[in-house]
């Protein structure tokens, strides 16, 4: 299987989805390295996006596994 987010589509790869968050999120923090301590507001708001993706690859990887009967559901605080 290829390395490339894209190519993963054109395999219908289940958690694709959330392989794109992953992807996003790891730009983000990419952007917090880059920014350092230069600017705090750029420094946070890269941080709210790298977590925003994590979140949502995190959904969507629930998403793709309810109903599977392997799945152990868990629970949310």
């Amino acid at each position: 299987m290829s390395e490339r987010i894209e190519n993963w589509e054109e395999q219908t790869f289940p958690l694709v989805e959330a392989a794109k968050e992953l992807k996003a999120a790891d730009e983000a923090f990419g952007e917090m390295v880059a920014i350092g301590i230069h600017s705090f507001h750029e420094y946070e708001r890269a941080w709210r996006d790298f977590l925003h993706c994590i979140e949502r690859a995190w959904n969507k990887t629930c998403a793709e596994a309810r109903g599977r009967k392997n799945w152990q559901r868990i629970e949310r605080y």
